[in-house]
């Protein structure tokens, strides 16, 4: 594993695609590992202990089977150095902040649209203090499943946390005035608004950035940032960026999840 190519690819492009991530014994053995605790997203049994006082508490609690899966997952993070990658990524000091796995059933609707993350989810009144511009995480997704173009890959708009971090500062220093922005179609408004683009437009001035993301996110284009993926395979980005779940036509999406955010940013270490 190049961590070289990862950290350039996630710099600039946002997002790191790596085959074989994990060999077959270890997605075997992460299969095992979460089997008792298999839900959907939002299910409270699908996220796992990340601190030794977390961990000590599964015990206290005689939650052997928690607490050992967290072994198991927290053993793989070490294994393949994902602090470290993503220490490189922030050139700052990170931490794990969660680690989750989860199921998503076959559907035809999306498991998530086109948005951001730390936008407010798209309330119309922010709850202040805006988020900080360094505030967003770097995840590792590890497919434990196959996942491929309308069946549960995460696209992912290259370039598109340039544009968000650029949003984030602005608001973060009162630069721009705030309307909703989750949503692929309310952030395209947020940035041709009259209140904010002549803040992205010196912001970006001297590069192609903010031309290159319209053109990306016409809506003919959209599909061409789907991928094909197997078991054991990850990407690793950044959360800023624009990104969606597809849809599951084919069969049911598994995937790990390990989240970083830079130490300063977690509370209570």
């Amino acid at each position: 594993m190049n961590f070289d190519n990862i950290v350039k690819l996630v710099k600039d492009a946002g997002i790191a695609k790596v085959k074989n991530f994990l060999n077959n014994d270890e997605v075997a053995r992460v299969r095992i590992a979460i089997s008792n605790f298999l839900e959907k997203k939002t299910h409270p049994k699908t996220h796992y202990p990340v601190r030794t006082s977390s961990l000590f508490i599964k015990l206290l609690k005689l939650d052997f089977n928690k607490f050992f899966s967290s072994k198991v997952l927290l053993k793989i993070s070490k294994q393949r150095k994902m602090k470290e990658i993503a220490d490189l990524i922030f050139e700052d000091q990170s931490q794990l902040t969660m680690i989750d796995a989860y199921k998503s059933p076959v559907s035809d609707t999306e498991v998530l649209s086109w948005h951001i993350d730390k936008a407010h989810d798209g309330v119309k009144v922010p709850i202040l203090p805006f988020h900080h511009p360094d505030s967003c995480s770097i995840k590792f997704f590890i497919y434990l499943t196959n996942v491929g173009h309308n069946n549960g890959c995460t696209s992912y708009i290259p370039g598109s946390h340039k544009i968000t971090y650029a949003l984030r500062k602005g608001l973060y220093e009162r630069k721009i005035r705030y309307s909703p922005h989750w949503k692929l179609c309310d952030l395209i408004n947020f940035l041709n608004h009259s209140n904010n683009i002549s803040y992205f437009k010196k912001y970006f001035e001297g590069t192609n950035v903010l031309d290159q993301f319209m053109e990306d996110v016409k809506k003919e284009n959209l599909n061409n940032y789907d991928f094909n993926m197997s078991p054991g395979d990850a990407i690793i980005f950044d959360e800023g960026g624009v990104h969606r779940g597809s849809k599951t036509l084919i069969n049911e999406r598994i995937v790990l999840r390990y989240l970083f955010l830079r130490k300063k940013f977690f509370k209570n270490i």
